[in-house]
């Protein structure tokens, strides 16, 4: 079982979505489901009007391009069901086209370091021609909070910003990567082959963002004050290898396997990659979902445990009315 479960440990890092931040934020998810009931029963709730003025800019996760291109595959072998498997906001960005809202895609190496990646997103945002509406996921989060700190005149340009499970605190995955030599060389091949390069995973690890948390306190709480931020914070329970592999799939999150090894380094309850603890920015609007791994809420991981279409595009939605009635406030 160990054996296994570092051998997923690995895989988990290649496919990755910060002291830690205490008595943070304001727990939203009573709203969150009030205005997923009032979504649900009117369509029209949300629409392009609502969101029209703003640029909204997508920032992908880590390695988000593999897993794209791995769900492309276990199609076309009629592994997977379906088209969109592993496909970071395929589905949401999809809703936006057929509801004629417009979009753009931050040009981030994502299997770059936070500082670099940060750059880019600041010069997205800069280049906008509206406020923006931010909407990132996994490390995303951390490299967009990069971009902030360290290019602050672009703060003023963001209208909002939406955080699909930051993992602010790092997580004890790529803690396991760094002190395994096992682990740590074919991981650095395959990040060099994806055109990146080790600090991806380095950034995230706990220790280091225990540092940057550390030393940019009073500019993160500044950053979680200045405009709305509505974050999504996940967890799952753990699956045994038996489960995982030979039971049935519908019941066992696709990144059930890292719950436990991150439980193990005292990580606390986690969603297969992002901690519960250190997700959570001190004035933020934060909702609290359990039974959601870090891909299930974002991208179709079926035929593991997920969320259907509507259900995952309904969710993307209440997010952004509840950020887009904080932005016009």
């Amino acid at each position: 079982m160990k054996i296994i479960s570092a051998f997923f440990s690995l895989w988990a890092v290649s496919c990755l979505a910060l002291p830690v931040f205490a008595q943070a934020g304001e727990n939203v998810t009573d709203e969150y489901q009030n205005t997923l009931s009032s979504i649900r029963a009117q369509e029209s709730s949300l629409d392009r009007q609502q969101l029209s003025g703003f640029t909204i800019i997508f920032v992908p996760g880590i390695a988000t391009d593999l897993t794209r291109v791995m769900g492309e595959a276990t199609g076309h072998l009629g592994i997977t069901p379906g088209t969109g498997f592993l496909a970071p906001f395929d589905q949401q960005m999809d809703w936006m086209i057929q509801s004629h809202i417009d979009f753009q895609m931050a040009p981030i190496n994502r299997e770059g370091g936070c500082a670099a990646n940060g750059d880019v997103i600041a010069d997205t945002i800069a280049g906008a021609g509206h406020p923006v509406i931010l909407i990132t996921q996994s490390k995303a989060g951390v490299d967009a909070l990069y971009g902030m700190i360290r290019h602050p005149e672009i703060r003023k340009k963001i209208a909002g910003w939406v955080a699909y499970q930051p993992p602010f605190a790092g997580s004890p995955l790529a803690d396991i990567v760094h002190e395994k030599s096992e682990f740590k060389i074919p991981t650095d091949l395959l990040l060099k082959a994806l055109g990146g390069n080790s600090v991806s995973y380095e950034d995230m690890e706990t220790g280091v963002r225990q540092q940057f948390n550390y030393a940019h306190q009073n500019e993160i709480d500044e950053i979680s004050r200045e405009f709305p931020i509505v974050t999504l914070i996940t967890t799952e329970t753990p699956s045994t290898a038996t489960e995982y592999l030979f039971e049935d799939k519908s019941k066992s999150g696709f990144l059930s396997p890292f719950v436990e090894p991150i439980q193990e380094r005292g990580g606390g309850p986690n969603d297969g990659i992002a901690m519960v603890a250190g997700s959570c920015l001190k004035y933020a609007n934060c909702i609290y979902l359990h039974g959601l791994d870090h891909f299930a809420a974002d991208m179709d991981t079926a035929p593991y445990k997920t969320l259907t279409r509507d259900e995952r595009i309904a969710l993307f939605r209440t997010m952004l009315e509840m950020l887009a009635r904080r932005a016009h406030s």
